[in-house]
């Protein structure tokens, strides 16, 4: 009869000193434990392999984005003579310059009124 403990190794094995089996049996369950280490220890390669495929994929898609911006800042400086931040704050300071629907709506009833007043002279 086999005896668990809650004493495990890495990866979810149980350890040999941890069970209580007869010596006929141990050989056979260190070769078990033993195609259980390499399987996990597969996985996990496989898994490593995969996440350095995944990093990579990152990182040159981060530098993709590095030259882009750049190749952006070369574009705004020769064109315009100004760096991106002088770019962005132009746009801030455009959109910031800009009437708002109400005046909008308010100098469009001012010249209908000043166009009827002067149609009734």
């Amino acid at each position: 009869m086999t005896i668990w403990t809650s004493s495990t190794c890495a990866f979810g094995l149980l350890s040999l000193s941890a069970l209580h089996i007869p010596a006929s049996l141990n050989s056979n369950f260190a070769l078990l434990v033993l195609i259980k280490l390499f399987q996990t220890r597969e996985d996990i390669s496989k898994r490593l392999s995969d996440l350095d495929k995944d990093l990579f994929r990152v990182q040159s898609q981060a530098e993709k984005l590095e030259e882009h911006l750049e190749s952006l800042a070369a574009y705004m400086w020769s064109e315009y003579e100004m760096t991106l931040n002088q770019a962005k704050e132009e746009a801030e300071e455009t959109i910031q310059g800009k009437p708002n629907q109400e005046e909008v709506e308010d100098s469009y009833l001012n010249l209908v009124n000043a166009i009827q007043s002067l149609q009734k002279k």
